[in-house]
């Protein structure tokens, strides 16, 4: 049986509310006293509980090993390295900053290497034609377009596109920090249209009863309009971005500036794309083709 990120460590045993966990309350305060994200907190303390339940009643008298245990429940639950290595960052954080217990480092779990999923350009106008919805068609539009990540689409403001200059602005992306995207010149008068009579500071992309339109809604429409479309691969909303940066690099956009565009911190990310680009698979012949 498969279990994502949300999964829980049940037990038998029900604990308190997490926000009212003295332990996760202090791990809170800690983390923002360090001038975490927000999602950084949430992540950690999500993480935490889940331990803290895992151990049950006596989880202050346990060390490194029961966080071993965790780990190795996890494994055979089928949770994914990144997710395992996310509690033990969580963990580490919580033992030396928290509870100011020695801590040997954990080595990180080796993440699994497989190709991103792409979109190839005919599926994307696909896509886009059968979305009816102007909101939810731009909202995808611009993610392809800009390369954007489903949170950085949800929490876009008025004031983060710069028409004059053609670029948006990508605030606290993953990591903390600010980059720049390009305006898809295809959208803008569409887009100007949209933030019409918006404030410099509301949403490109609010909910229909105001306010933040959750990371799952936006996942949903891309679910519904891949579905509509009859396309036969698992792609997901983060393909969107897959596809932007294969797309550049296949049109001749140099990895540097692929790299810089998507907030990369490594090259070495922004370099698997060569792995699923037409541009470089379709220079090679298979051998077949030497056969007289």
């Amino acid at each position: 049986m498969k279990y994502n990120a949300r999964v829980l460590f049940k037990q038998s045993k029900s604990f308190m509310d997490k926000k009212e966990h003295p332990a996760i309350q202090k791990l809170t305060r800690e983390l923002r006293l360090k001038n975490y994200s927000l999602r950084t907190v949430q992540a950690y303390t999500g993480q935490v509980y889940k331990y803290i339940n895992f151990c049950g009643e006596n989880w202050q008298n346990f060390g490194q090993e029961k966080v071993e245990d965790f780990i190795l429940d996890g494994q055979e639950r089928g949770l994914s390295a990144q997710t395992l290595n996310l509690s033990i960052q969580a963990l580490q954080f919580f033992y030396k900053s928290v509870l100011g217990k020695r801590w040997h480092k954990m080595s990180s779990l080796k993440k699994s290497q497989k190709l991103p999923i792409v979109l190839s350009l005919e599926e994307i106008k696909k896509m886009l034609a059968v979305t009816e919805n102007q909101k939810h068609c731009l909202m995808l539009a611009l993610s392809y377009g800009a390369g954007l990540r489903v949170s950085e689409v949800v929490a876009l403001r008025v004031k983060d596109i710069d028409f004059g200059g053609k670029v948006i602005c990508i605030r606290g992306a993953k990591g903390g920090k600010d980059r720049i995207s390009v305006l898809p010149s295809a959208l803008e008068v569409s887009l100007r249209k949209w933030c019409l009579g918006k404030g410099a500071n509301q949403l490109v992309f609010e909910s229909d009863r105001g306010g933040k339109l959750t990371i799952r809604t936006a996942q949903k429409v891309f679910e519904s309009a891949l579905a509509r479309s009859g396309i036969n691969k698992d792609a997901t909303f983060h393909s969107l971005r897959h596809s932007f940066a294969t797309h550049l690099l296949e049109n001749g956009a140099s990895l540097r500036v692929i790299q810089e565009l998507l907030g990369h911190s490594s090259s070495r990310t922004t370099e698997r794309y060569t792995h699923v680009s037409n541009v470089f698979v379709g220079k090679v012949k298979s051998p077949l083709e030497f056969f007289s």
